[in-house]
């Protein structure tokens, strides 16, 4: 099971993992600067993924759904995790 579990994870692209490592970031981040906003942070994480999008497809022409979705997973397990906490 472990196993399988690792060559999953392995088996995806570094470009999402490090989309997943930034939604969990900006959302952390953002609950700490602004405590009051901590149970809506996830929003800062949906809003910065989409203002990087625009900016590669200003700067390479290209959009990645799949990128903003990585973005946002990784804020939405943040925000899963502030409000266990």
């Amino acid at each position: 099971m472990a196993k399988k579990i690792i060559t999953t994870l392995c088996s995806i692209p570094s470009d999402k993992m490090l989309h997943f490592i930034a939604g969990l970031m900006i959302v952390a981040v953002t609950a700490i600067v602004f405590p009051c906003a901590a149970n809506y942070a996830v929003v800062s994480a949906v809003v910065a993924a989409f203002f990087k999008e625009a900016i590669d497809e200003f700067d390479y022409g290209e959009w990645d759904w799949w990128d903003i979705l990585a973005t946002v997973i990784g804020g939405v397990v943040m925000q899963l995790i502030i409000w266990i906490m």
